[in-house]
């Protein structure tokens, strides 16, 4: 026969934990980022929607609509290379009267502009035989990285082109 005497219980308390995380370590100037937030709360401590914030001006979170937990950060054009920004995400707690948080960061890096358009001056041109002519080119934008053209004729027969477009 077995016996069991003072015997007492404890209620095990767990804090509930939050944590964020953005997709990316580095984001372009123009660019964005997607943010996931984790709660961890096993018995309910928190009340309320995850809420995302961030201080640095340029930066606009937008909250999925579905899911609290995930947001995207659009960095305006402007913001500085260099620049570090950090997203916070909060959550009411139910039990105290604190909030929790948690915090990720990103560095903005310059954006790769690439070549969207390539506009010659000219829409005909006529050159006596032996006559050579190198037309203007604008290439939008211009601060685009890669500006390297690739010169041809549709006729070689009748006009040839040289690397430089002359």
């Amino acid at each position: 026969t077995w016996s069991i005497d003072n015997v007492s219980l404890k209620e095990i308390i767990t804090d509930p934990t939050l944590s964020v995380s953005a997709l990316a370590s580095e984001v372009e100037q123009g660019g964005e980022v997607v943010l996931t937030a984790e709660l961890d709360d096993p018995i309910g401590k928190t009340t309320g929607d995850i809420s995302w914030s961030s201080d640095t001006e340029g930066v606009t979170i937008t909250p999925n609509t579905e899911d609290s937990s995930k947001a995207t950060a659009a960095v305006a054009a402007n913001v500085a290379v260099g620049t570090v920004v950090t997203i916070t995400a909060s959550k009411a707690r139910s039990d105290v009267e604190n909030v929790l948080s948690a915090s990720c960061s990103f560095k903005i890096v310059a954006a790769t502009s690439v070549l969207t358009g390539i506009d010659i001056a000219v829409d005909k041109l006529s050159l006596e035989i032996g006559a050579q002519n190198k037309p203007d080119v604008i290439l939008t934008p211009e601060e685009a990285v890669n500006k390297e053209l690739i010169w041809s004729s549709s006729d070689p027969k009748v006009a040839t082109v040289d690397v430089d477009g002359t």
